[in-house]
């Protein structure tokens, strides 16, 4: 199956606005709930955000969006990775993309659990 793309770019300045758009494609219950935007990180090479509704206990109930950093189509092919994500999500290794968009993709939330090293064997 083909996933959506919307012909649009996301950026920082606009994100509110313009993700909670594009998650109403993907959630249409979501077009009348207010929604909460949370960031991940600091990492200027791998932005990620979650979006979910505000009267959801957690996250978990989200969407993640991830913004390809500015120029970055010059040293990587974003399709080509989107198209990995899309074989590995069909071995059930990872959460499927729902949606791209010129500059990034909406995928699954999924709750995990930071690794620690000290451990000897993970899950």
């Amino acid at each position: 199956m083909a996933i959506p793309h919307e012909s649009v770019e996301i950026d920082v300045d606009t994100l509110e606005t313009n993700a909670t758009r594009l998650v109403c494609l993907i959630k249409p219950t979501w077009v009348s709930k207010k929604l909460t935007v949370k960031r991940f990180g600091t990492n200027d090479n791998n932005t990620f955000y979650s979006i979910f509704p505000s009267d959801e206990e957690d996250e978990q109930h989200g969407v993640v969006i991830k913004l390809y950093p500015a120029n970055s189509d010059v040293y990587m092919d974003r399709q080509a990775g989107i198209q990995l994500i899309d074989q590995l999500e069909r071995h059930g290794i990872v959460l499927n993309v729902l949606l791209t968009f010129n500059n990034g993709y909406f995928s699954n939330y999924v709750v995990g659990k930071t690794l620690d090293f000290k451990e000897e064997r993970t899950q």
